[in-house]
């Protein structure tokens, strides 16, 4: 475990007992917990299905990021980096 946070893949209704099990620790305390993506247990073939009924909103949300101030520009240097934060 890092010192200051955990994280880990967990159904949402598992929050509640989890919550009562750290509380009951006495080498640390659990202030908060954050829910902030939501995990889909896809198959192999159901994986490019998907992502291609969210061709649109990925492909906008990476313009959006590559975007600069004059509209008909766009970065075109490797963004994965830049993509991936």
């Amino acid at each position: 475990m890092h010192p200051t946070s955990f994280s880990g893949v967990m159904n949402e209704a598992n929050i509640q007992s989890l919550q009562e099990q750290l509380s009951k620790a006495q080498t640390f305390q659990c202030y908060a917990y954050d829910c902030h993506e939501e995990y889909q247990d896809l198959s192999d073939e159901a994986y490019p299905t998907a992502l291609e009924a969210k061709r649109g909103e990925i492909t906008d949300w990476i313009l959006e990021q590559c975007r600069t101030k004059r509209s008909n520009l766009y970065i075109t240097a490797p963004v994965a980096v830049r993509v991936a934060e």
